[in-house]
């Protein structure tokens, strides 16, 4: 008895640990949202970075919520949670939200990179004139990337969950239901590819940036550029370091699918949407700015 209500104490504490942050990123998000509104509504027109935010912020919204809502089902009705069509609409859905977060931020890290980069001729000078009109295309293709490949990967689950269940004895279907979720957990490797865009980009904007600084000297002047430059290659690692902690904890489930191993799995993924937020955040002025701003009015209105 005693085991049991520290089972379910648990389970509770963890479910709150994550609506929580969950809740701080869906919030975090909103308000990048409502920012990039206002410089619409004001100026008629978007930044080309923050045309890259919306979707990136949009699909990090969706991914905490859904690990949440996925969660929180699994706890109140575990038995049509685990039912076909509902574990295949999450798993889709998961799947989705996830590589649509990593394909827009190696978008955003692509983009940087050529903006700050100098090219002097070639196909690289060609698109960093071109590169605001392509951007457009570029989230359209990432997402339509994300979108075939959540289904594809969904149809080899079924093929191979259906596969493993034929060749097995009855009393064994639990264990080979979790055999081949092991077997499919390689899918993830799919998210890889925008991983290492962002990897190569970064590095690469962090020596065209060190290059130029070198190649100047004291003959660089300290204006604004190069502060932005600096800035903006730091989210650039910042973003590369928590995508690395995502991958590393991703993996560790492998590992662990079971107590609470898995809790911090969940609690460290529920993590992503509001630290991705607070990063980028951090990374614009005009975020901080208008966050200093609400804050003051909400003192204001206390006082």
């Amino acid at each position: 008895m005693d085991k049991i209500t520290e089972v379910d104490a648990g389970t509770i504490v963890g479910l709150l640990v994550i609506v929580l942050e969950t809740g701080v990123g869906v919030v975090s998000n909103i308000f990048i949202f409502i920012v990039i509104g206002l410089e619409f509504i004001k100026q008629h027109q978007v930044m080309t970075s923050n045309k890259l935010l919306m979707p990136l912020c949009f699909s990090a919204l969706c991914f905490s919520t859904m690990l949440t809502t996925n969660n929180i089902t699994g706890m109140v009705l575990p038995e049509k949670s685990q039912s076909g069509h509902v574990r295949y609409i999450f798993y889709i859905l998961n799947m989705y939200s996830c590589s649509s977060c990593s394909w827009p931020t190696s978008c955003l890290c692509t983009f940087y990179f050529v903006k700050i980069a100098n090219f002097e001729s070639g196909c690289l000078a060609w698109t960093k004139m071109k590169i605001d009109r392509m951007v457009v295309w570029m989230i359209v293709m990432v997402e339509a990337v994300s979108l075939c490949g959540a289904l594809i990967n969904s149809q080899i689950l079924s093929l191979t969950v259906k596969a493993t269940m034929s060749s097995s004895a009855i009393n064994n279907t639990e264990e080979s239901m979790i055999n081949a979720s092991q077997f499919l957990n390689i899918i993830y490797i799919v998210n890889v590819v925008p991983f290492i865009v962002m990897m190569i980009t970064t590095v690469l904007t962090i020596v065209s940036l060190n290059l130029h600084v070198r190649k100047m000297g004291k003959n660089i002047p300290s204006n604004a550029n190069l502060e932005v430059h600096q800035r903006v290659v730091w989210t650039m690692i910042q973003l590369l370091i928590m995508y690395s902690v995502c991958y590393l904890v991703m993996f560790l489930l492998f590992f662990t699918r079971h107590g609470w191993g898995n809790w911090l799995y969940l609690i460290s993924m529920s993590l992503f949407s509001p630290i991705q937020s607070g990063i980028l955040i951090h990374s614009n002025p005009k975020f901080i700015e208008t966050l200093k701003t609400l804050c003051k009015s909400g003192s204001c209105f206390k006082s």
